[in-house]
């Protein structure tokens, strides 16, 4: 009989997604994925102007981070911006602040978000906007994902996984 694994992410190990990228963070540093080596990655993509998926994520990462102790030192984690048109460097920090200041936020041209973010499997589009509406959706995968200290993509959590669980799943990596 086989025991049931530990994790409750989906086990991505070895799975073509993800791969380096060159991103801009928010204080204008160009930031390689190799940049974060050495520590755990919880990588997720959004956008500032969500009005539900993404600051409901951020703020179960901030739980993630607080359940993770000092462990938290040995984690990064990276917000990239799938709507780089409003999501400016400043307006990237200030809202990544207001959940925790250690995370990290990302973006880059438009073509050079597409091509990350289908990397990583993740889709994004914005709802048809016309010049008269500013106050748009962008509709876009609500999984976030966790790289090994080497950079590789070991596990793809489900929007609906509660922060104590995912928190626990990466306390594994460290026992």
């Amino acid at each position: 009989c086989k025991q049931p694994e530990p994790f409750v992410a989906s086990d991505i190990t070895g799975s073509a997604i993800g791969g380096d990228f060159s991103l801009v963070d928010f204080n204008g540093k160009a930031r390689k994925l190799d940049d974060f080596k050495g520590k755990l990655v919880v990588l997720f993509f959004g956008y500032t102007h969500c009005p539900d998926v993404c600051p409901i994520t951020l703020a179960k990462f901030k739980q993630i981070k607080n359940d993770l102790a000092e462990t938290y030192k040995n984690v990064n984690f990276i917000f990239i911006t799938v709507d780089g048109k409003r999501d400016t460097p400043e307006r990237l920090k200030e809202y990544l602040q207001q959940f925790d200041p250690v995370f990290i936020g990302l973006s880059a041209p438009e073509d050079t978000v597409h091509q990350v973010a289908k990397d990583y499997s993740v889709v994004f589009y914005p709802e048809a906007a016309s010049d008269v509406k500013a106050d748009y959706t962008v509709t876009h995968t609500s999984s976030s994902f966790l790289l090994d200290r080497g950079g590789h993509l070991i596990r793809k959590y489900a929007y609906e996984l509660q922060h104590d669980a995912i928190a626990a799943d990466i306390k594994a990596f460290f026992d």
